[in-house]
C-alpha cells in the first residue's frame, strides 16, 4: 500500500487515567487522600501522552499559556493544574454538585502568584497548589484560605536550619528529634508547614522562613504562626519508599488537647 503519511503511536496509561480518558466529567485522575486534599502522579512520561492527558485538562488560554513554557516547566505545571482542578471537583462532588469537565474549571495567578479559581458553583472556591518531580498536590476550600506544599526529604545542613528557624523553634525541634534520618524527616516537615502556612496568609515566605514559627507541635499537627497545620507521608506504590516526600496543608479542624 501507498504511504500515506500515517504514524503509530502508543500512548501510556493507567486504570486512573483510562478512567478520565472515558469519561472526564465523572472521574478524577488526582487520588483525594484525608484531610481533603489531592494527589496526582504523573503517569504518562513521553510528550505524546502528556499531550493527550493536557487536552483533556486545559482550556484554550491555558493551552497557550502551557505552550509558552519550556518543556521541563511545563511537566510540573501541568501536574499542578490538574491537581487544582480536580481539587475543586471532588469539592463540588462532595457537596452534591452535579458532573463537570475538568476543563469547565479554570486556574489563573495573581500577580503575586496566588492561584484563583473559576468553577461552575456560586461558592467563594478558594485552592493552594504545589507541585515537584512527577507529583502534583492541591487543597480546595469554600470560604476559606488554604495552603499545601508538598517536599523531598533529604538531608539539610546547619546553615538551613540557622537561617530557617528561630531559637525557640530550634528548642522545640532538639525535644522532637535527634539525628539522621529522624531529623531530616522533621525538618523537611516543618519546612513545608511553614510553607503551606504562608501560602494560606496569602503573602508566601518571602524569604523570611522565621516569621512562620512553629510554637506547638502534637502528633502530626503543627501550629504555624497561630494556624494549625497537618502534615503527612506521601502514600507511595506498593514496593516503594513511602517516606520520600511529605505534604503540609491547612487543617480543617484543630487538633484535641489530649493528641500526643
Amino acid at each position: 500500500m501507498p504511504d500515506r503519511g500515517w504514524e503509530d503511536r502508543r500512548f501510556q496509561s493507567d486504570d486512573r487515567l483510562f478512567l478520565l480518558l472515558r469519561k472526564p466529567a465523572e472521574n478524577l485522575l488526582a487520588e483525594p487522600q484525608p484531610g481533603g486534599w489531592v494527589l496526582v502522579r504523573e503517569g504518562w512520561p513521553d510528550s505524546a501522552s502528556r499531550d493527550v492527558v493536557m487536552r483533556r485538562f486545559l482550556g484554550r488560554d491555558e493551552r497557550a499559556d502551557y505552550a509558552g513554557r519550556n518543556p521541563n516547566v511545563q511537566r510540573t505545571w501541568l501536574l499542578g493544574r490538574i491537581a487544582a482542578k480536580d481539587a475543586v471537583r471532588d469539592l463540588l462532588w462532595r457537596g452534591g454538585a452535579g458532573r463537570a469537565f475538568p476543563v469547565e474549571v479554570s486556574v489563573a495567578n495573581e500577580d503575586g502568584g496566588r492561584p484563583t479559581v473559576a468553577a461552575p458553583t456560586d461558592a467563594d472556591v478558594r485552592v493552594s497548589i504545589a507541585h515537584t518531580a512527577g507529583l502534583g498536590v492541591a487543597l480546595a476550600a469554600d470560604g476559606g484560605d488554604v495552603g499545601i506544599d508538598i517536599e523531598v526529604v533529604e538531608p539539610r545542613p546547619a546553615s538551613f536550619e540557622a537561617a530557617t528557624f528561630t531559637d525557640a523553634e530550634r528548642a522545640l525541634l532538639a525535644d522532637q528529634v535527634g539525628s539522621g534520618a529522624d531529623r531530616d524527616r522533621v525538618l523537611t516537615t516543618w519546612w513545608a508547614a511553614k510553607e503551606a502556612a504562608a501560602k494560606a496568609a496569602g503573602t508566601g515566605m518571602q524569604g523570611r522562613p522565621r516569621d512562620f514559627e512553629v510554637t506547638e507541635v502534637r502528633g502530626s499537627h503543627l501550629l504555624v504562626a497561630g494556624r494549625w497545620i497537618d502534615t503527612a507521608a506521601v502514600p507511595g506504590p506498593a514496593g516503594t519508599d513511602q517516606d520520600a516526600h511529605v505534604v503540609a496543608w491547612t487543617a480543617t479542624d484543630h487538633p484535641t488537647s489530649e493528641e500526643p
